[in-house]
């Protein structure tokens, strides 16, 4: 169907698409981002996921709607129980079945052809960022096919979620560690072997990792995009710990705001020797709640947490 009414303020446009099932949201979007030549002013946000009972998705969310597409062999539809229509994607004209209403079928060759095509497409044709990718999915292969065209292209991802089951092959665990870059944050939340070891660094905003063992010193030091860094399921030992706290004082991680980092070892044992000041803030149980300042690089003081169970500093500035 046509839209001679594309510029509806955003009220009378969300009475209208109320109307349109998801392949009409589909083709509305696609023909105002060709209109306008880029994407509409709509807060639009694409979002991937490779694990659960549908395991290649695209989700195209924004203020207006939010269509999930779904991918599936095209042999599987010789006499589909939903009814067919064509999607027109750049240049390619695509079968899409509708099931119940509200779920959406996109279907090529293979699932997995189809989530690549359509990745690119948004990619290259209206320059839109994954907001969310989550990995991996139980097909280990297929997670590599859109972990490798995302690297070649150079999309952007947002937010990466490393999802805990299955417990990832080690060299999963490296191929998506150095193939996708998280600008904002990253959840690494799968379990690697007790070998495996990573000394890069990771650029994201926020990095958070459940069983960190993996995520070295060298790997914090080398992460000067990060602003937060939680590692939980680590061990880290009270030199490693002094040797990051001395590199903080000499100005590495100059963007770092928080960092939690799992040991047996007591923060008072950790800061011993630096220059520091000791404030008490009140009583917790039987114990005392003590923050234990370090001075830190150009004005900053990083505020260590003496009551908790692991290493965690906060970062402020003393202006």
């Amino acid at each position: 169907m046509g839209f001679p009414i594309l510029k509806l303020p955003v009220v009378a446009l969300k009475v209208l698409v109320d109307h349109l099932n998801d392949v009409e949201l589909l083709q509305l979007f696609l023909l105002e981002c060709k209109r306008q030549g880029g994407l509409p002013e709509w807060n639009f946000n694409l979002r991937c996921r490779m694990e659960g009972r549908y395991e290649q998705l695209l989700r195209i969310c924004c203020n207006v709607f939010d269509v999930p597409i779904y991918f599936d062999n095209l042999r599987k539809y010789d006499k589909p129980e939903g009814f067919k229509k064509y999607l027109k994607i750049g240049e390619l004209l695509v079968p899409v079945y509708i099931f119940y209403s509200t779920l959406v079928f996109t279907v090529w060759e293979s699932k997995i052809d189809g989530l690549i095509q359509l990745l690119g497409y948004f990619e290259t044709q209206l320059n839109l960022p994954i907001e969310h990718l989550k990995l991996p999915g139980k097909d280990i292969e297929a997670m590599e096919r859109v972990v490798k065209h995302i690297n070649s292209t150079q999309t952007v991802v947002k937010n990466v979620l490393v999802e805990r089951y299955p417990q990832l092959p080690d060299y999963c665990g490296e191929f998506i560690l150095e193939n996708v870059s998280a600008t904002e944050k990253l959840c690494f939340n799968s379990k690697l072997g007790q070998e495996f070891e990573f000394y890069e660094g990771i650029r994201a905003k926020t990095i958070k990792i459940r069983f960190g063992h993996w995520f070295t010193i060298e790997s914090l030091l080398r992460s000067n995009e990060s602003e937060v860094i939680h590692v939980k399921g680590s061990n880290y030992a009270r030199e490693e710990l002094r040797w990051f706290l001395s590199q903080w004082k000499a100005g590495k991680l100059p963007k770092l705001k928080e960092v939690t980092l799992s040991t047996r070892v007591s923060a008072r044992d950790v800061t011993g020797g630096f220059e520091r000041w000791v404030e008490r803030c009140g009583k917790c149980g039987f114990s005392d709640i003590s923050i234990i300042s370090i001075k830190g690089y150009g004005g900053f003081h990083g505020s260590v947490d003496a009551s908790r169970g692991c290493f965690h500093m906060t970062i402020h500035s003393n202006k």
